[in-house]
C-alpha cells in the first residue's frame, strides 16, 4: 500500500510544485491543485462505496467508552516494546516534519520551481523503492533473527539516513549542482524509510488480533 501511495505522490509532488506559484484564469495555481485533488477523490470514494465488500465482523460486546479505552492504553504501557516504539516515534517525527520545508529550502537556494518539482518526485521515487525494499529486508532479517532482526533493520536505516541527510543539506546551491541534489535526496529517501516496516509488524505481534487497530492508532 505504501508503495502505490508513493507512486501517486510522485505525480502530485511534481505537478503541484510546478503550478503552485502560477495563475490560471485569475486563480492561484495552488488553489486549483487543492480543488482538483478534491474532485479526483470523489469518484474513488464512490467506487469504494459501490464495489468494496466489507467483511462481516463479529459484534464487540464491550461498549466503546473512555474508561474502556483508558484501560486498554494502560495495558499497552505495561508492554516494554510498545513504550520503546512510542518513545522513538516522538523523536522520529521531528526531522521528518522539518524535511517538509525542503521545497522552500531548494527554492531559496535558487533552484527553479520545475526543478524543485523534479527533486520532490525523485524524493518520492526513492521512498517508493526504499519502503518496498525495507519491507522485504525486515521480513528477511526477522526470519533469521526473530528476536532482534527487525530492530537491526531500523538501526541500519537511521545510521544510513544521518549522513545522507547531511549530504542533502550541504549540496551547494545553484542549478549546476542539480544532479547532486537529486542524487542526495534519492539516496536519503531510499535508506531512511525502513522504520515503518519495522514498527508496524512489531506492534501487531505484541497485542491480540482485536487490539491491532487500536495499538496502531496509539503509536
Amino acid at each position: 500500500l505504501s508503495f502505490f501511495a508513493h507512486l501517486g505522490q510522485i505525480f502530485a509532488g511534481y505537478v503541484g510544485t510546478m503550478v503552485s506559484q502560477q495563475w490560471y484564469f485569475g486563480i492561484a495555481g495552488w488553489r486549483l491543485a487543492y480543488f482538483f485533488m478534491a474532485v479526483f477523490t470523489v469518484p474513488f470514494g464512490l467506487g469504494f462505496w459501490k464495489f468494496f465488500n466489507e467483511p462481516i465482523c463479529t459484534p464487540n460486546p464491550e461498549p466503546i467508552t473512555f474508561q474502556v479505552e483508558w484501560n486498554r492504553i494502560k495495558s499497552y504501557l505495561q508492554v516494554k516494546s510498545f513504550c520503546i516504539v512510542v518513545a522513538q516515534g516522538i523523536f522520529r517525527v521531528m526531522p521528518w516534519h522539518a524535511l517538509t520545508l525542503l521545497t522552500l529550502f531548494w527554492q531559496y537556494n535558487g533552484i527553479g520551481d520545475s526543478q524543485v518539482g523534479i527533486l520532490l518526485s525523485i524524493k518520492t521515487l526513492g521512498g517508493t523503492i526504499g519502503i518496498l525494499f525495507g519491507g522485504y529486508f525486515s521480513d528477511w532479517w526477522n526470519l533469521r533473527w526473530p528476536d532482534h532482526g527487525r530492530v537491526n533493520v531500523a538501526i541500519m536505516s537511521v545510521l544510513l539516513g544521518i549522513p545522507a541527510c547531511v549530504w542533502v543539506i550541504h549540496v551547494p546551491p545553484g542549478d549546476e549542482f542539480f544532479f547532486w541534489s537529486g542524487a542526495a535526496i534519492f539516496v536519503f529517501s531510499a535508506v531512511a524509510c525502513w522504520c515503518p516496516s519495522v514498527n508496524k509488524p512489531i506492534l501487531s505481534e505484541i497485542v491480540t488480533n482485536k487490539d491491532r487497530a487500536s495499538v496502531m492508532g496509539w503509536e
